[in-house]
């Protein structure tokens, strides 16, 4: 008998969706994180003499944004991190969406491409909220 490999049966397993969800979050994230790590000039275009400190800054938060995506590509991959990594994207995306309104009602209206990056945080952080509305609910049923 000609044995396969088999996920035993309490295994929990992901759904498309949702795989597909934390995916696509965490890809978002490693591209946007991965750019300001690595070339924060270039990102925001700015200047060789850019202060030393807010390069630091900037490429600490693209690091943790890096971090993110991996916790989010870890999510698509292994079921169990699935509702944490969603909960953890949804509360990323969503504080990113609303210190941005924040920043516009304190600092006025941002450059176009500004807008557009805060309604994707806010398309992005609720397709997360849904996703772990959906993984909680399918961890409650039996």
């Amino acid at each position: 008998m000609i044995r396969t490999a088999s996920r035993p049966p309490h295994a929990p397993t992901l759904d498309r969706g949702p795989r597909a969800s934390l995916a696509a979050a965490g890809l978002l994230l490693a591209t946007i994180g991965a750019s300001l790590l690595l070339d924060p000039q270039g990102f925001y275009g700015l200047g060789p003499e850019a202060d030393l400190a807010l390069l630091s800054d900037l490429r600490a938060s693209g690091g943790a944004l890096l971090g993110f995506a991996l916790l989010l590509g870890a999510g698509a991959r292994f079921p169990t991190l699935a509702g944490s990594a969603a909960l953890a994207g949804t509360v990323l995306f969503l504080a990113y969406g609303g210190a941005r309104l924040l920043a516009m009602v304190l600092d006025g209206m941002p450059p176009t491409a500004v807008l557009v990056a805060t309604a994707i945080e806010w398309g992005a952080g609720a397709l997360l909220l849904v996703t772990t509305a959906r993984l909680v609910r399918a961890s409650a049923t039996p």
